[in-house]
């Protein structure tokens, strides 16, 4: 079953949330790169309220066209990407614990748990599976830590609060659900997920997948590129998972490289031809951008076109 039919078991239960509850993610030095989580008990209202929202998300979305992850996509409001939980370990395990909220700690508003404040989730029940609908949060947004003074009218007098209080909105940054997440917003999926830590602490592995499929005559000044740019390198990072990438050969390359005209030279050792990577900023992109297929032409005008998003019919 694709991830767009399996989202579309949702549809029927968008109106039918049950058995919220809401976790908060903290990210703590205690944690080892983890993240601690803890739950609220929430007033019924409360809860009724959060499902409503949880609801109406799912129900907005169950439309939208599902794309396969790629960290460089940014995708349009009708657009969701999806990405398997098991190609991360720290999002699997996010999810695992999440799922059974009943096992977690009570939330007792602990300054370190506090201070470490990232996302939080809706965890609730829908056909018998979990939901997770996943929401980027920071310290800032419990009041009493502002600066700003927050009053509550209560009998015709305004008093300032001191107490804790926490502010939440109305949106959604991904949801977890059968196996799969599904994402709206990248940037802060990236963010509670520390996609770019992840990043440069596999860049080692990722940049010799690439390299392994394409020869670069002088492949560690490519390596100290992609180490010294976190863009550069999460365009790598897009590459590496290409399926296409094992079957495209240097005379693939060669012939792109000669109809679009590229700045990109090639150069000969011992009888086999390599691409030469150039560090200077007009040109460092064009290798990537070429591994990546970006430059498309139109089958209809016969324009050719650099692109920096597509989609695989």
């Amino acid at each position: 079953m694709t991830a767009a039919n399996d989202l579309s078991q949702l549809a029927d239960v968008a109106r039918n949330i049950a058995d919220l509850t809401l976790v908060m993610a903290s990210r703590t030095d205690e944690t080892d790169g983890a993240y601690a989580l803890q739950r609220l008990v929430l007033h019924d209202d409360v809860t009724s309220e959060f499902s409503g929202l949880a609801g109406d998300f799912v129900e907005k979305h169950l439309d939208d066209v599902v794309k396969g992850y790629d960290p460089t996509y940014k995708p349009d409001a009708h657009e969701m990407l999806v990405l398997k939980l098991s190609e991360s370990a720290l999002l699997e395990s996010v999810v695992k614990e999440a799922a059974r909220p009943n096992a977690l700690q009570i939330f007792d508003e602990g300054s370190d748990f506090v201070d470490g404040l990232a996302f939080y989730v809706l965890t609730c029940r829908a056909k018998q599976k979990p939901l997770l609908l996943f929401r980027s949060y920071s310290p800032q947004k419990e009041l009493t830590r502002s600066r700003l003074i927050a009053l509550l009218h209560s009998r015709g007098v305004y008093n300032r609060i001191r107490r804790g209080l926490f502010v939440f909105d109305e949106k959604i940054d991904c949801f977890a659900w059968n196996g799969n997440l599904y994402i709206k917003n990248v940037h802060n999926f990236h963010t509670m997920f520390r996609y770019f830590e992840q990043l440069r602490a596999s860049a080692s592995a990722t940049i010799d997948r690439v390299l392994a499929y394409v020869p670069i005559s002088n492949a560690e000044d490519f390596k100290a590129a992609c180490t010294g740019s976190i863009g550069f390198l999460a365009k790598v990072a897009s590459i590496s998972r290409k399926d296409y990438l094992a079957s495209v050969t240097m005379a693939d390359v060669e012939a792109t490289i000669r109809d679009f005209g590229l700045e990109v030279k090639i150069t000969e050792v011992r009888g086999k031809k390599l691409l030469e990577f150039a560090s200077d900023l007009k040109h460092r992109w064009l290798i990537l951008k070429l591994l990546d297929d970006d430059y498309l032409g139109s089958v209809m005008t016969k324009r050719r076109y650099e692109v920096n998003s597509k989609t695989a019919l």
